[in-house]
């Protein structure tokens, strides 16, 4: 929550589903990499990101996860800006240090 997700997505005018469906994708294959299928199955019976996010992932489809998937991909260049924006405020700037940066 603290990425402000939400907020870029709106701001791209993904839906609500596509939102939470993103924000699903992205958890899922970074705790869990692998196939889409994977993910959706991960996201659904091993993450509490659900509860997180307050969204039942049981109620979405497939389909939106996949539809979810290619939106990102189409803005990846903005998604970029915004996470090189994001990761330059001051309450972040602990994962720079860890990284050694």
């Amino acid at each position: 929550k603290e990425l402000e997700l939400p907020n870029l997505f709106e701001e791209l005018n993904f839906t609500p589903i596509q939102t939470n469906s993103a924000i699903g994708t992205l958890i899922s294959k970074c705790c869990s990499p692998g196939s889409d299928k994977h993910s959706i199955e991960w996201l659904n019976a091993n993450s509490g990101a659900g509860e997180l996010y307050d969204c039942d992932y049981n109620k979405i489809s497939s389909n939106s996860f996949y539809r979810a998937a290619d939106l990102l991909i189409d803005n990846k260049d903005k998604i970029v800006i915004f996470r090189k924006t994001i990761f330059t405020y001051p309450k972040y700037s602990y994962i720079k240090k860890a990284k050694g940066e």
